[in-house]
């Protein structure tokens, strides 16, 4: 019943926030129409202010005028195209998993909007209270927590440019200290993967337990990540707009192979960053591995997948589920 009501709560929001941006943008309609249609502002100054009334009232009230008009409000539309332009380039700064983040922090916190208006209540303190509520009743861990602020004040920020940071707030900083110093930890840390565990995961793939195309594919993703100090995400498909690294992105040099990374966490913009994997004396060689990849790929075209699982990129979840399935049949906790 929970997920019914939270899931009724947020189609509730979406609905408020689409009525919201359709009456602004008949707002905007209707104020071009009518500056449009006015007739153009004579060129000679404008008569002072009455004498018959004082003259602060004047301009007070000369002034309530001009700022209530809608349409002295609007900018030009070349500058609306520029600022439209600006925030799809705001966009295109962040990271497709930030982007993921940062929408569901957004959401969240709309969601919350939605169950409890702000009223009178500064929006620093009404953001505390969205932290509490996202530790006190959505059961959230810190990092998350956090991953959520850093969504909503990228939101707020694009929505106003000039306001203050969020993360600048010592009121706010205390609540998340407070968070994380109230959070429990979950289950033992997660442990990483072993020279041990990394062999045992090499011979138990070795008798293609998941099939040999597939088995091929899983042991040739370990030697890259494993040799390569990879993140998942650099070495598998995250979307399906995202398929993950191509097969060109691999080349073979004499005795050693190349993989080119395009754009990593470290280095989002460029240059491409080049990992080297050089021949082992033993019988964990990532040269081999590499080698018998590209012969079960046989002739596939360069921008193909270089880890096809079987037809669609091999995903992170993909991944981590298989090793922690190979992983807890050696004993080792998944």
């Amino acid at each position: 019943m929970s997920t019914i009501q939270l899931s009724l709560t947020q189609l509730h929001a979406t609905i408020n926030n689409l009525s919201s941006s359709i009456c602004d943008m008949n707002t905007r309609l209707q104020a071009v129409e009518s500056r449009d249609a006015s007739p153009a502002a004579p060129s000679s100054p404008a008569p002072g202010p009455s004498t018959s009334q004082p003259s602060s009232s004047g301009h007070a009230s000369s002034r309530q005028n001009r700022d209530s008009t809608p349409g002295l409000r609007l900018s030009d539309p070349g500058l609306d195209r520029h600022l439209v332009m600006a925030h799809t380039l705001i966009r295109k700064s962040l990271s497709e998993n930030s982007t993921r983040n940062y929408q569901s922090g957004w959401k969240a916190f709309e969601v919350f909007r939605h169950l409890h208006p702000r009223g009178n209540v500064s929006e620093t303190a009404f953001i505390m209270a969205f932290l509490a509520y996202c530790h006190k009743d959505l059961h959230l861990s810190f990092s998350t927590i956090r991953s959520y602020l850093s969504g909503v004040q990228h939101h707020l920020m694009i929505r106003q440019p000039d306001s203050n940071p969020i993360f600048s707030s010592h009121a706010i900083k205390a609540t998340l200290r407070g968070i994380q110093k109230c959070s429990h930890k979950s289950g033992p840390a997660r442990q990483p993967v072993s020279g041990d565990l990394f062999r045992k995961l090499s011979s138990s793939l070795d008798g293609s337990p998941f099939g040999p195309f597939r088995s091929c594919i899983l042991k040739a993703a370990l030697y890259l990540s494993f040799y390569g100090f990879l993140r998942p995400g650099e070495f598998t498909g995250t979307s399906p707009h995202n398929s993950g690294p191509a097969l060109n992105q691999l080349t073979r040099s004499r005795e050693r192979f190349t993989f080119t990374l395009p754009v990593s966490k470290t280095s989002q913009i460029g240059p491409p960053v080049h990992i080297e994997y050089f021949p082992t004396s033993n019988s964990w060689c990532p040269v081999a591995v590499l080698n018998g990849l590209l012969t079960t790929l046989g002739n596939r075209a360069p921008a193909s997948p270089l880890l096809p699982f079987p037809s669609r990129p091999l995903t992170s979840s993909q991944f981590v589920k298989h090793i922690r399935s190979l992983a807890s049949g050696f004993g080792f906790n998944p």
